[in-house]
């Protein structure tokens, strides 16, 4: 794919988010870095989008965090003590901006149960 003139404002992912597996009880991180964001960027899990708080808190969900430097475009997803309601598809979404473009990565997370 050619990019125009137009496109090198492009936002775009440096680091998309990765299929990942955590045990029941432990502690992962989706990855997600951004270049070039204009958009405002949320996490989603199975199309539900989160309400993230000043300080990368998530609203209902406080196990879960958004951490690492936004000023650098990192908006790493931080699940800990990880549950078998954690399993699920997650999605790392920048908005759109003027007539810059949304874009959206996915990964899936596994939840190992170990008896």
């Amino acid at each position: 794919m050619e990019l125009s003139l137009c496109d090198t404002n492009q936002q775009y992912f440096k680091v998309r988010p990765i299929n990942s597996s955590v045990q029941e009880g432990g502690r992962v991180m989706i990855p997600c870095v951004v270049g070039k964001r204009m958009g405002i960027v949320q996490w989603a899990k199975d199309g539900f989008a989160f309400v993230i708080q000043p300080g990368g808190s998530i609203v209902g969900y406080p196990r879960l965090k958004l951490e690492g430097d936004q000023n650098s475009g990192v908006y790493n997803l931080t699940i800990r003590d990880a549950s078998l309601t954690d399993d699920g598809e997650y999605q790392c979404q920048v908005g759109p901006y003027g007539k810059i473009k949304a874009i959206r990565a996915n990964a899936n997370l596994v939840v190992i149960l170990f008896s």
